[in-house]
C-alpha cells in the first residue's frame, strides 16, 4: 500500500511542478509581481503539496493538500505561528528534540519516531552513570532504546545553564538545530527558560496527572494513595516553572479497584504516546488553544522516599495498606519489621502481592491487615498475601507464619 501511494502521487507531483513553473505567484511567472504577496503560508501552499505527497503519499498527502489550500484564505479561522512575523508557519513535518531519562519516555519516543509527521532532530538524556556494586559506566535507558531505533544524534548533557562551557555549546547547537517542538517526557531535570523559548511552536510537557491537580514529583502514586476513582495526563506548555503553565489537552482513565500503579503505567505506554502525537500536531494546526490553569484548584506531590513504604499490619486500617501498595507496587514497596530479640536482628519482611476482595472491602477496610498478631489471622477482606522476607524467597503467608515460628524457637 505504501509503494501505491508513491506511485499514485507521481503524476500529480508533475502537474504541481508545472503549475510552479508558470502560473505560480511565488515561482512562475506572476512571482515577478506577486512573489510573497499571494499564499499566507510558509512554506507556500504548492510547495507544502510537494512536500506532504512525497512524505506521506498520495491518500494522505492529498487530504494534508487540501486541508492548507481551503484554509489558506483571509478568512481562516487558524492562527499559525508566524514566520518573519508575516507568513503563517505550517511545516508538512515538525521537528522534535525530545528529552527524557526514563523507561517511561520510550513509548512516546518510538511513537514520535514512527509518526511521518515528526522528525527526530535530537534525543537528549541523562548522563551515564556507574551502576551496581561494579560500578560500571552504563547510558540511561533512553540513549540505549534510541541507538536501537537508529537515532544517531543523542546528547547526554550534564548542565544546561549558560554560566557553564558546556551549557553554552549545547544551546549554540540547539538555536542551529532550529525545532518545532521541545518535547520532554520525565526528563528530571529543570530546563532553563532559554533552553525552552528555543522551540519554534512550544516546548510541551507530558504530565502524568489531570493538572492543577498533583503537580511536581509523584503524581502517579498520589492518586492511589488518595484513593482516587481516575487519573490521567495532561499534555502542557512549559516555563521555567514545574508543571504551572497552560494546557493543551488532557486524556482521563478510570482507576480499577483491583490496579496498582504498574498497571497504570503499562496502560500509560500502550494508549498514551499516540495522545500526545495527536496533540502536538492539533496545537500546530490551531486546531486547539492552550488553556490558563486554575492554581487554587492546584495540589503538590513529593519524592518518594523508601520509608515512605513503611507500615505496621497490626494497627495500620486495610484501605491506607491497600492504597500504599497499590501506589508503592514498582519501588518502594511495602513493608514491615518484625521484632527480633538477643539472638535475632529485627526481620524486614515485603509484602509482595496483595489481593483484596473488593466486595467485603467496605466492610473490613477499617481493620487492620493481620487483625490478631498471635495467632497471625488475616483480615477477612485480604484474598491473598504473599510477602518476601529479607534474604528469603517469596512465600505465602502462611508458609511465613509457619517459617517464623521456627525462627523463633531456633
Amino acid at each position: 500500500m505504501k509503494k501505491l501511494n508513491e506511485y499514485l502521487a507521481l503524476p500529480l507531483l508533475g502537474l504541481i511542478r508545472l503549475y510552479q513553473w508558470t502560473l505560480s505567484p511565488d515561482k512562475g511567472l506572476p512571482s515577478l509581481w506577486l512573489k510573497w504577496k499571494v499564499c499566507l503560508h510558509h512554506p507556500h501552499c504548492s510547495q507544502y503539496s510537494i512536500d506532504v505527497l512525497k512524505r506521506y503519499g498520495f491518500v494522505p498527502g492529498v487530504a494534508y493538500a487540501l486541508d492548507r489550500v481551503i484554509s489558506c484564505n483571509p478568512m481562516s479561522v487558524r492562527k499559525y505561528p508566524t514566520f518573519d512575523g508575516q507568513k503563517a508557519y505550517d511545516p508538512p513535518f515538525y521537528r522534535v528534540v525530545f528529552f527524557s531519562w526514563s523507561p517511561l519516555g520510550e513509548p512516546f519516543l518510538k511513537q514520535l519516531f514512527d509518526d511521518p509527521r515528526f522528525e527526530i532532530m535530537w534525543v537528549v538524556s541523562m548522563p551515564p552513570k556507574p551502576v551496581w556494586r561494579g560500578q560500571k559506566v552504563r547510558p540511561n535507558t533512553v540513549a540505549q532504546y534510541a541507538k536501537k531505533l537508529w537515532i544517531s544524534n543523542i546528547q547526554t548533557p550534564s548542565k544546561l545553564w549558560l554560566k557553564a562551557s558546556e551549557g553554552v555549546q549545547f544551546y549554540s547547537w540547539l538555536k542551529k538545530l532550529d525545532p518545532d517542538f521541545l518535547v520532554v517526557v520525565a526528563y528530571g531535570k529543570i530546563i532553563p527558560k532559554h533552553i525552552l523559548d528555543a522551540a519554534k511552536i512550544a516546548p510541551i510537557n507530558v504530565h502524568w496527572s489531570l493538572l492543577p491537580k498533583y503537580r511536581w514529583a509523584s503524581p502517579l502514586q498520589q492518586v492511589f494513595l488518595d484513593q482516587e476513582t481516575k487519573t490521567g495526563i495532561t499534555v502542557m506548555k512549559m516555563n521555567e516553572k514545574m508543571d504551572e503553565w497552560e494546557i493543551l489537552d488532557k486524556f482521563e482513565v478510570a482507576i480499577p479497584f483491583d490496579w496498582t500503579v504498574e498497571d497504570l503505567i503499562n496502560w500509560i505506554k500502550q494508549y498514551w504516546p499516540k495522545f500526545l502525537a495527536d496533540t502536538l500536531r492539533n496545537y500546530a494546526k490551531w486546531e486547539i488553544k492552550s488553556v490558563v490553569q486554575n492554581n487554587t484548584e492546584a495540589t503538590y506531590t513529593s519524592k518518594i522516599s523508601k520509608e515512605d513504604g513503611q507500615i505496621d499490619p497490626w494497627t495500620l486500617p486495610l484501605n491506607k495498606i491497600y492504597a500504599k501498595y497499590r501506589a508503592y507496587k514498582i519501588w518502594p514497596w511495602i513493608w514491615f519489621l518484625l521484632d527480633g530479640d538477643f539472638v535475632h536482628k529485627d526481620l524486614l519482611v515485603k509484602v509482595e502481592k496483595l489481593e483484596v476482595d473488593q466486595n467485603e472491602f467496605e466492610k473490613y477496610k477499617d481493620l487492620p491487615l493481620i487483625v490478631d498478631k498471635i495467632q497471625g489471622k488475616l483480615n477477612p477482606a485480604i484474598s491473598l498475601l504473599r510477602v518476601k522476607p529479607a534474604g528469603r524467597s517469596s512465600m505465602d503467608f502462611e508458609d511465613f507464619k509457619r517459617w517464623y515460628r521456627f525462627l523463633q524457637v531456633t
